[in-house]
């Protein structure tokens, strides 16, 4: 986080940032201004990903706990890095490859921000409906003990793609 905030804050402001930082009641405050301020910058840091996707969950006003902000995070974290993160279902959901996990993960960011594509192979390839994804990803998350995230499941969607598309 040290690294972050060197990056995008002037010397004077870490110094501020970090005096407040002692005060445990500040740090949900910081994580928010970071993300504001990442945002804003419209410019990421390519070795500190992490940090910046949880600052800038912290954001999210209607989230209940800061674990569901980490479970949020989590999700973009782990799309990152996928060339393909439309789910399917028949792959994910039945036989040797089950798993929830990355169903629920592929439900919650195909419906941020591929929304279009679900909607496309929904209407003209006999495809789920988005409202099926969306259902089956607030299912996988409810089942993996992520209860705000499964709960918040349509707001997390659209604090993804206001957030992270243009």
């Amino acid at each position: 986080m040290k690294d972050l905030l060197n990056s995008l804050f002037t010397p004077s402001q870490v110094a501020s940032i970090n005096d407040l930082w002692e005060d445990e009641d500040c740090h949900l405050l910081i994580h928010k201004q970071v993300g504001k301020k990442l945002i804003e910058e419209k410019e990421l840091i390519l070795d500190q990903p992490w940090e910046q996707v949880l600052n800038i969950t912290c954001l999210a006003e209607f989230a209940s706990s800061d674990d569901e902000r980490v479970n949020a995070a989590s999700v973009i974290y782990w799309g990152k890095d996928k060339i393909d993160v439309l789910p399917w279902v028949t792959e994910y959901a039945y036989g040797d490859n089950y798993n929830e996990k990355e169903l629920g993960y592929r439900c919650l960011l195909s419906l941020s921000f591929f929304y279009g594509t679900l909607e496309h192979r929904y209407q003209r390839h006999s495809a789920p409906s988005p409202d099926f994804y969306r259902n089956v990803g607030r299912a996988m998350f409810a089942r993996l003990n992520m209860r705000g995230v499964a709960v918040h499941f349509d707001q997390w969607e659209h604090f993804f793609q206001d957030t992270f598309c243009c």
